[in-house]
């Protein structure tokens, strides 16, 4: 998550293929209604608003963000 974070905050266009990796991990798992608002906003071009719903995702995973 922290590689996805760093994409989000650089704005790269790379982020998306993060995010396919996490949306494979977590599909099928209660979190899994978690990365659609989040992908929402990557496909909107929307980093800012991606990585609060990214840390609204680590934060239901239990995962503290990191300065």
């Amino acid at each position: 998550m922290g590689e996805l974070k760093a994409l989000l905050e650089a704005s790269s266009l790379d982020a998306d293929q993060v995010l396919a990796r996490l949306k494979s991990l977590l599909g099928g798992t209660p979190f899994q209604d978690l990365i659609e608002p989040l992908e929402e906003k990557l496909n909107d071009f929307d980093y800012e608003q991606a990585l609060v719903k990214l840390s609204h995702l680590k934060k239901r995973l239990g995962l503290k963000d990191q300065a």
